[in-house]
């Protein structure tokens, strides 16, 4: 780390002078070195006075106070210490000029995002005090282009700086994601080295899996990494120092959780699919990292982009939320355009199962009691946006129109359909309900013949059904939509019709 023989010069117009001065005499007091009017009077004594002010801006000084004021634009000599300046700012990667305000007027230069304390605002020990803060950041070593080590964590803690532990674990996380930077970037370009895994199905039994696995990793990281709890044990309780070792566990839990996400859907991407129409819809579903990856990356810039000006805002008063506010979702765009993409690779695939499986007039018939239908009927809409045929009572009204019953229902429930769903209620159960009883004994009779499953009892409340087994897995209304019931009769249709030659 470069070394100053003083710590600040203060440029400023001579008609500010004194509300200049009792800002240096605080920072004096402070400890500070300051580059003053007697310095630059004995060293520029028979100098160039340009030449001096570049050399000092540029190899004496760690930072410049600039004091910004219509009458500061003006004068020559100060245009040539802010061309100085400006001169090193380019140089340094780290902040150089530090602007306070006297008055709105513009400097030439420099950005209008820059942050700056204003004397109107700001009194001189509040801004000595930032000045002091931005030494002990610049002592520790502790800067942007500082990588994270043993050494610079230990400089940070024993200066600590004003948020030392944000800077700390800003430098983690910025460190870690920049090494995956070149995934992030192939994984908008959907692509991934082979991973010498084939898919030669339609994969539509992976779409479940993949979904649950990226749940998974995004719920665990939102209850366990990103909760403000979690948080606290790293960063400590408001008023409370941090623990270093823990803030750099924490910032590479964070990198950690985004590199799980990019492999996710780099796992999707390395695999090689046999059939094309199975690549389209693996890929939909990839996109699903997009928006957490893109919530993460968004995070961390504004996380470098506070740590900049850290120093000027808790100066300013500023309160700075240590914690990380983080909200992960998929892009609801996305599940739709993976909804209406599995649709259309079930119903590829339809017209071959259809052939191997020719003897069932309907995929699946449903069974329910008609004080449920309001519960049935989204699901069996579903099933046919998805080509699934159903045998449904209203579908049927006019062919059932004067039918005995009693002889047609045990035909389509035992032998017309590959799948019986029954919509499990007390209403199912009841006593009175002969037509369910009816649906429910064909079937079961059907089921006992059969060495596979026929019988997809769906739970609407925790009634038992008379002659079922407790041990028959079940899908709960109460935990599965109506989505994730449609998908999984496609998912059994396609397993079973898939194998039947």
């Amino acid at each position: 780390m470069q070394e100053y023989e003083f710590d600040v010069a203060l440029s400023f117009a001579d008609h500010d002078r004194m509300q200049v001065l009792p800002i240096m005499q605080r920072l004096e007091d402070l400890g500070v070195r300051v580059y003053s009017e007697e310095d630059r009077l004995v060293e520029g004594w028979g100098l160039d006075l340009v030449d001096l002010i570049v050399d000092t801006l540029n190899h004496k000084v760690r930072y410049v106070l600039m004091f910004i004021s219509r009458h500061y634009v003006g004068p020559e000599w100060s245009r040539r210490e802010l061309l100085g300046a400006r001169t090193k700012a380019l140089a340094e990667q780290n902040k150089y000029v530090l602007p306070v305000r006297l008055d709105d007027s513009e400097v030439p230069g420099l950005v209008l995002s820059m942050g700056y304390l204003d004397l109107r605002v700001h009194n001189i020990e509040l801004i000595a005090q930032a000045v002091v803060q931005k030494l002990a950041q610049h002592r520790s070593g502790f800067t942007s282009p500082v990588l994270v080590t043993p050494r610079t964590v230990e400089a940070l803690v024993r200066e600590k700086p004003s948020g030392w532990e944000y800077l700390l674990y800003t430098r983690v996380v910025l460190e870690g994601i920049s090494e995956l930077e070149n995934k992030y970037h192939e994984h908008f370009l959907r692509y991934a080295p082979r991973n010498d895994r084939v898919e030669h199905g339609n994969g539509l039994d992976l779409i479940s899996d993949r979904g649950v696995r990226l749940d998974e990793i995004i719920t665990v990281a939102m209850a366990r990494v990103f909760a403000p709890e979690a948080q606290q044990i790293a960063f400590g309780p408001p008023g409370m120092a941090g623990n270093a070792s823990r803030i750099i566990h924490f910032g590479e839990l964070f990198v950690q959780v985004f590199d799980e996400i990019l492999n996710w859907a780099r796992d999707i991407h390395g695999t090689s699919y046999a059939d094309p129409n199975a690549r389209d819809v693996a890929y939909v579903q990839a996109r699903f990292a997009d928006q957490p990856l893109q919530t993460m990356r968004g995070l961390m810039a504004r996380l470098r982009d506070v740590a900049d000006t850290l120093v000027e805002r808790f100066a300013a008063g500023e309160k700075i939320d240590l914690t990380l506010p983080l909200v992960l979702e998929v892009d609801h765009r996305v599940e739709e355009e993976l909804r209406d993409a599995v649709a259309q690779l079930s119903a590829s695939g339809v017209p071959a199962e259809r052939a191997r499986a020719s003897e069932y007039e309907f995929d699946v018939a449903t069974s329910f009691a008609g004080e449920d239908r309001e519960e049935v009927l989204p699901i069996v809409r579903r099933l046919k946006e998805l080509h699934v045929r159903v045998f449904y009572d209203e579908d049927f009204t006019a062919e059932l129109w004067g039918v005995n019953l009693v002889d047609h229902l045990p035909k389509v429930y035992g032998q017309s359909v590959r799948f019986v769903l029954l919509f499990v209620s007390k209403n199912y159960v009841g006593p009175t309900k002969k037509w369910t009883k009816v649906e429910r004994q064909a079937a079961q009779a059907r089921a006992v013949e059969l060495t596979e499953e026929y019988l997809l009892p769906i739970r609407l409340d925790d009634t038992e059904v008379p002659g079922l087994s407790s041990s028959v897995v079940y899908l709960d209304r109460q935990k599965y939509s109506v989505e994730d019931i449609a998908q999984t009769v496609v998912r059994k249709l396609a397993k079973i019709t898939g194998g039947a030659n």
